[in-house]
């Protein structure tokens, strides 16, 4: 869907999207040491084989929230993705998610949420993405945690301004 609707948009006219993820993990396991780490990166490296990255959308951060870890630690493991994908050459915008939502003692400001909002830093290509803690509610979840259709269209069409916002990311796709 992410991909239909920057096309429709005019942002782009190609796009393709690498997923790289697995549900349920914590950030942890993708920082530098972490398990899932080693495996970004050859999917980094087989990427800028045939395409330029052109931004890098981070959207994690539930699993984290239920293990209950630390604003300091989530930073640091995040930190630490980010310094190694910019370690494979990867200077493309990078843009954080705010997600965090799930469990009963969930409050929109939360260790995890704060970690995110924290690393935003325009001197470093480091951005907020969309604010799904905030934008989609509970009734956008259709198991309390994960995105409906409405919450699926909701997310999608909170990229486009975030994108078009940084035309760096437009300039390396045509």
């Amino acid at each position: 869907m992410l991909g239909t609707k920057l096309i429709q948009s005019g942002l782009y006219r190609t796009v393709i999207l690498i997923s790289v993820a697995v549900g349920g993990s914590s950030v942890h396991r993708w920082a530098a040491g972490g398990d899932l780490n080693t495996t970004m990166v050859a999917v980094i490296q087989a990427a800028k084989a045939r395409y330029t990255i052109t931004g890098v959308l981070w959207d994690q951060g539930a699993t984290d929230f239920t293990l209950r870890t630390p604003e300091g630690q989530y930073r640091s493991d995040l930190k630490s993705l980010i310094d190694t994908i910019r370690a494979q050459g990867v200077r493309a915008p990078f843009f954080i998610t705010r997600c965090s939502f799930g469990g009963e003692d969930w409050s929109e400001n939360n260790p995890v949420s704060r970690a995110q909002a924290s690393l935003a830093n325009s001197q470093h290509a480091i951005f907020d993405g969309p604010n799904t803690d905030h934008d989609v509610t509970p009734f956008d979840r259709y198991d309390g945690s994960h995105f409906s259709a409405s919450g699926q269209q909701k997310y999608t069409v909170a990229w486009i301004p975030l994108l078009r916002a940084h035309p760096g990311v437009v300039e390396h796709a045509h």
